[in-house]
């Protein structure tokens, strides 16, 4: 009976503030290269927009890089 009731402040105690602490440094790692991602789309588009470098439709699921020299 003693063992269970070690097991269970086992795993109250130890397993499930270390199971919590791991899920949520998931989420944060998770988290932060979601924003990591939108940052370099982000970028990516303002550096083609200094450029003047667009994207237009060809067809109805094609698409083609024009500048507007070529528009």
């Amino acid at each position: 009976m003693s063992n269970d009731i070690n097991l269970y402040l086992f795993a109250t105690n130890v397993l499930a503030p270390w199971i919590i602490g791991v899920i949520s440094f998931l989420f944060v790692l998770i988290g932060a290269f979601m924003c990591y991602a939108i940052g370099a789309a982000v970028r990516l588009r303002h550096r083609l927009e200094k450029f003047a470098i667009y994207v237009q439709e060809v067809d109805d699921d094609h698409y083609k890089l024009v500048t507007l020299d070529e528009a």
